[in-house]
């Protein structure tokens, strides 16, 4: 389990985004772990009392893969969609409509978008959401734009019962992420060996 650093918030992620970025590349079963999580996930969230519209996210730099989970829920009749920066200046982002073999376009940060025709998911019941690292608080450590807790911040003033569900590899548990105000808190994470509920999790 990697340890926080004692100093300001924002130093102390800097100092634990290396050490994370490091700890996340030493993972290893790779694909193992991405098909547990999309064989528990979609169990999980076929039964849950919300609506079928979920945002994931495409891997990069390492993130644990979250294409197994998306195919799966899509099986089920979930509607999805994947994010794209519409605004770096801002840090916005929008969350485009997207099924298994959709052609995609070059997006921000080079990641690969949905095109904007696509449409857009509008009020999602659950957002998957990438990670370096968290806490048992539900707190999470990202890449430092931001863009997550806005766009968080912005779905759940309008549906607070958004499931806010971070997928990670166990190994990125940590004692404690440094929170700062504008931070919004995972409701849950999900790891290869199942379901972990935080501090004011999901009911």
């Amino acid at each position: 389990m990697l340890s926080s650093v004692p100093a300001s918030p924002e130093r102390s992620k800097e100092m634990l985004r290396r050490e994370a970025f490091e700890r996340r590349k030493s993972v290893k079963n790779v694909n193992a772990a991405a098909k547990s999580i999309a064989r528990k996930g979609s169990d999980m969230l076929g039964v849950l009392k919300t609506n079928k519209k979920v945002t994931g996210y495409l891997p990069v730099r390492g993130e644990i893969d979250s294409l197994p989970l998306l195919n799966a829920l899509h099986q089920k009749r979930f509607t999805i969609a994947l994010p794209a920066v519409v605004n770096a200046d801002a840090r916005e982002m929008e969350f485009r409509l997207w099924t298994p073999g959709t052609p995609l376009i070059d997006g921000a940060f080079d990641i690969p978008v949905p095109p904007a025709e696509n449409g857009i998911l509008r009020e999602p019941g659950i957002l998957l959401v990438p990670l370096l690292a968290f806490d048992h608080k539900g707190s999470r450590l990202g890449y430092g734009g931001g863009y997550y807790d806005r766009a968080l911040k912005k779905i759940r003033a309008k549906n607070p019962r958004v499931l806010v569900l971070g997928l990670a590899f166990n190994e990125q548990e940590i004692d404690a992420v440094p929170r700062e105000p504008h931070d919004q808190l995972l409701n849950m994470v999900l790891t290869p060996d199942g379901a972990i509920p935080l501090c004011g999790s999901y009911a």
